[in-house]
């Protein structure tokens, strides 16, 4: 597992099962480069979330936000490792500003509605749940920013489709969720 990543990103430290680290780095007098060059594809609150250390990944994505605050990314990691803490109002802010640096997210918008889920916050809920839904195909997430697509069933839809449901139950309107849910299994989502 990556461990750390240096800020200028010609060296990283990888850390094995039995707690072994390894420093890997690039060249000879690279820190003068300042990153000039260097590309990373995980950043370091990436991979302590990948070790389960959830409070570390917090605090490393709010540092890497700092010097990279444009970083829809990180603030779409950053939201999914508070959610993950419990730390639902956090998130959804994080969540905000990614969406914000990149308008219609289809991830970003998927755990906004999560979120104001968890939050019981059933009228901006539903509406959230609604915006997701009308993406329409939800068999695509990003990977290290780059679009890839599922070849399988189309789950997320399913997922947004039960979660919307359980709202319309929340306020009163069960009937509702269960037609929208049926309907969505008629079209052959799955």
């Amino acid at each position: 597992i990556v461990s750390q990543l240096h800020r200028g990103r010609h060296a990283i430290a990888i850390t094995r099962e039995d707690g072994l680290e390894v420093l890997v780095h690039v060249g000879l007098d690279t820190v003068k480069l300042q990153g000039r060059g260097f590309g990373a594809l995980v950043e370091k609150g990436t991979a302590l979330a990948i070790l389960d250390r959830h409070d570390e990944a917090a605090g490393a994505l709010a540092e890497a936000i700092r010097l990279r605050a444009g970083g829809a990314q990180l603030w779409l990691e950053r939201s999914g490792i508070l959610e993950a803490l419990g730390r639902h109002d956090e998130a959804l802010a994080a969540c905000d500003e990614t969406l914000r640096l990149r308008p219609g997210d289809a991830d970003a918008m998927f755990l906004r509605a999560e979120l104001l889920d968890a939050l019981k916050r059933d009228a901006e809920s539903l509406a959230a749940w609604d915006a997701v839904l009308a993406l329409g195909d939800l068999r695509t997430f990003n990977f290290h920013g780059r679009r890839m697509r599922i070849l399988t069933g189309d789950f997320q839809r399913l997922k947004a489709e039960t979660s919307r449901a359980r709202v319309l139950e929340r306020l009163g309107r069960g009937g509702a969720g269960i037609e929208a849910f049926r309907r969505t299994l008629d079209e052959g989502v799955m």
